[in-house]
């Protein structure tokens, strides 16, 4: 997770969620972290849990999110909602 590329593509094929467009940009761990805020949104209960899972008891390298929310470099705010 060291990459200092602002973005990189992803093959999301053979992804249950991906649908018929897997092809993906996401942003890196290195241009999110260089943001001045981190605003996450999540929405619905199975989400709330995972991040409630990666802030308490994951560690780090478990889950993508807790990369985000176990870090000193950058505020993080999280907006949830049903």
């Amino acid at each position: 997770m060291d990459n200092k590329d602002l973005c990189t593509s992803i093959d999301a094929t053979g992804c249950s969620v991906a649908g018929d467009y897997p092809k993906r940009i996401s942003l890196t761990l290195s241009a999110i972290l260089n943001s001045g805020t981190i605003l996450l949104l999540i929405t619905g209960k199975e989400k709330l849990d995972i991040v409630e899972n990666a802030i308490n008891r994951s560690p780090r390298n478990e889950l993508p999110v807790s990369h985000i929310l176990n870090q000193s470099t950058t505020d993080v705010q999280v907006f949830w909602s049903e």
